[in-house]
């Protein structure tokens, strides 16, 4: 540590260490959290003892009865070790329920790296991941929409939008069970009375503060690599009528991404850059479907003109579509 840093006041210190935070990321679940222990804990050896943890089953495993091509790479040491199984403080976690009781979720937050730093750093966040839980739920004391991060599924979202703090909400991450074609044909829907709006439809409609969303596709190699080109479908529909709405809507205030952490960046769609991507993906399916490379014939006017356009061509996205979109028949 910074020798000098020692001699300035413990209030300022605390605010330092406070400040060095971050943004932190609430994950919701409907599964009680496991916990982890912290290593150098006092009282890890008094919590440990003779305790053997039951199998850990991460709510959000994406290989679990699925086929593939693939052999699946073994678990990590993170699931599989069980001194990280127990609980202490390396973790925040509470939960939220409304009035009633129903619309229960926990939820977890990981600490930040600040909280590794040094044993007075520990010393202080401690007391902040020890917070008391609020016997009734609650956010924790210390969360801010303005800089962190809620994050859950495309199940716990149908849930956790039914309570009215979820409104405020600026950072947003849902991580979709679903392959995207299932997602947009049968997993999107709320199946819950007068529930008829789209994931997106209603965080349109009803997040007027949300400043970034994040759907992390966490299927995009259910059937091995031969067909991740499959992996966006749908979604390059979504941001053309987000950003570049071809009946003249004002483009959404939000910055939106779809990333899949099985599948390369060069992949991953953003507001600017969705058609070379649609591009990049289309050239992996045409070389599927086409080994000898006559595509041609089989494209509609739209893919063919993404196909033929160069890259910077399709980064600028209202020039390009604006030349070649009133020729397209869909």
């Amino acid at each position: 540590m910074f020798p000098l840093f020692l001699q300035l006041p413990s209030e300022i210190r605390r605010k330092i260490w406070l400040a060095t935070l971050g943004p932190m990321t609430l994950t919701f679940t409907q599964k009680e959290p496991e916990l982890e222990v912290d290593q150098e804990s006092d009282v890890n050896a008094e919590l440990w003892g003779d305790w053997e943890p039951g199998p850990h089953e991460h709510e959000w495993n994406a290989d679990e009865d699925v086929d593939t091509d693939e052999t699946p790479e073994p678990p990590s040491s993170e699931y599989t070790d069980p001194k990280k199984l127990f609980a202490n403080y390396t973790r925040y976690f509470g939960h939220v329920a409304l009035a009633d009781g129903s619309s229960r979720l926990q939820f977890v937050v990981e600490p930040s790296a600040a909280y590794l730093a040094c044993k007075e750093s520990r010393a202080f966040l401690r007391f902040i991941f020890a917070e008391q839980v609020r016997p009734n739920g609650g956010l924790p004391s210390w969360f801010r929409f303005d800089m962190d991060t809620i994050r859950c599924t495309n199940f716990v979202f149908y849930i956790i939008r039914n309570h009215s703090w979820f409104k405020q909400t600026q950072h947003l991450i849902i991580a979709v069970v679903f392959e995207s074609f299932f997602y947009f044909e049968f997993g999107d829907w709320d199946e819950e009375p007068n529930g008829d709006e789209w994931d997106a439809d209603w965080i349109g409609n009803n997040l007027p503060l949300l400043t970034n969303i994040t759907f992390e596709m966490l299927r995009a190699k259910m059937h091995g690599t031969r067909n991740t080109y499959r992996w966006l479908d749908g979604w390059f529909d979504v941001f053309e009528e987000w950003y570049n709405c071809k009946y003249g809507s004002e483009p959404v205030s939000f910055h939106a991404r779809v990333i899949s952490h099985e599948i390369s960046e060069e992949e991953w769609l953003t507001p600017t850059n969705y058609l070379r991507v649609y591009k990049l993906v289309s050239q992996k399916r045409n070389k599927v479907f086409f080994p000898d490379d006559d595509w041609k014939p089989h494209m509609r006017r739209k893919m063919l003109d993404i196909l033929e356009a160069t890259d910077e061509q399709l980064e600028n996205l209202t020039e390009f579509l604006e030349k070649h979109r009133p020729l397209w028949d869909d």
